[in-house]
């Protein structure tokens, strides 16, 4: 076939490709073009150095777009294999892998901590009382457990568990284990990174296997995300990283965990999955499809039904996402992710059967961030 009639089947298939989102009202472009605007308007300005755009729906992806490079200064464009740390989009995969192990049996959801772990067992209320429970799977995958939030002052200690990627799981949930709770788990959400980490240190009891094992197995393998990881190879040159200003020099953020090389030994459970936004949007095809996934079933009804609903009362989060309830039916789920210079959005429209996924650097950690306009964008 000449390059002349590929172009023009090419034209013909993207003339005829599904629109998302908003398409309703034909004066807007398409969700695809709306969403490469800002992105690229925002690295014509410097703030974002690369990023990655995926959207689709159940039967397949319509969009998939590069932009940028891969670090401060350097040459190398961002392509579709390109890995960028999710943050925080961690939480909506891990939530999803542990409710494998809830469907084989490994973990029910009403697991108490002390099933598998010690400590957890005094509040910070000055007196060091004692609790009448621990708190159990559900309320951590919920952020209810009470453990200590990352959106409120840490201690350095507090921190180094949720920050020093030289730390084990192990180690890091030792050092959480010892830190009295919040409040009375159950009660109060608080955003919990280390709540994530603790609950990966449970899967691994359970199941006898590292959290990244139980990812591969989970999810990866038979969502086919060759390249989705908490440990990216060490010699892997298609991995994207943002920046740092340091007086005045942008240089690639030196925390970003992969540059640790063989010293990163921590699987930061909820905040550092390493994947791109085609095998991103896999996964998010995966809940549009109801748990399934090529004629495959991933997620039982029962644990994709928990998945997309919402557990406890007041804030809209559920099982690892943030969601939109309307009439008492969960319409759309989210999450962003945020580490380092990386920024993510995982955004899945139950209600339209679409989904939306960015991943992008900053030129800098207090650069523009521009997560919210992504936001009503794809709402």
């Amino acid at each position: 076939m000449s390059i002349v009639w590929f172009n023009i089947l090419l034209q013909v298939f993207f003339a005829n490709a599904p629109t998302v989102a908003g398409d309703a009202d034909r004066s807007r472009p398409p969700l695809a073009e709306q969403v490469s605007d800002l992105i690229q308007r925002a690295i014509d300005r410097g703030s974002v150095i690369g990023a990655q755009l995926a959207i689709g729906r159940a039967d397949g992806m319509v969009a998939l777009r590069q932009f940028g490079v891969i670090a401060p200064g350097s040459r190398q464009a961002v392509t579709r294999e390109t890995l960028f740390c999710i943050g925080s989009c961690s939480k909506t995969l891990a939530s999803a892998c542990l409710l494998t192990l809830v469907d084989s049996g490994a973990l029910s959801l009403e697991d108490s901590v002390d099933k598998w772990l010690e400590g957890f067992d005094r509040l910070d209320d000055g007196r060091d009382s004692p609790l009448t429970r621990p708190p159990t799977v559900r309320e951590l995958l919920a952020h209810r457990g009470g453990i200590y939030s990352q959106k409120r002052a840490m201690n350095p200690l507090q921190k180094r568990a949720i920050r020093d990627f030289r730390l084990s799981l192990t180690d890091a949930v030792t050092i959480i284990s010892a830190q009295p709770l919040l409040d009375v788990p159950g009660r109060s959400f608080a955003y919990s990174g280390a709540g994530y980490c603790v609950l990966g240190r449970v899967a691994e009891i359970a199941s006898g296997d590292s959290f990244e094992a139980l990812l591969q197995e989970g999810l990866c393998r038979p969502l086919q995300l060759a390249r989705t990881t908490y440990f990216p190879k060490i010699q892997d040159e298609g991995i994207a990283v943002g920046g740092l200003n340091r007086d005045g020099n942008i240089v690639p953020h030196p925390a970003s965990p992969h540059l640790l090389g063989s010293e990163l030994r921590l699987a930061l459970v909820g905040g550092s999955i390493y994947s791109n936004a085609e095998e991103t949007g896999r996964f998010a095809m995966m809940v549009l499809n109801r748990g399934q996934s090529g004629g495959r079933r991933v997620l039982s009804k029962a644990a994709w039904s928990a998945f997309t609903r919402r557990q406890f009362a007041g804030k809209p989060y559920g099982l690892g996402a943030t969601l939109r309830i309307r009439d008492g039916r969960t319409v759309s789920m989210r999450h962003f992710g945020a580490l380092c210079s990386y920024r993510s959005m995982l955004f899945v429209n139950l209600e339209k059967g679409y989904y939306a996924v960015v991943h992008w650097t900053l030129r800098d950690p207090k650069a523009e961030d521009i997560r919210q306009r992504l936001l009503r964008i794809v709402e």
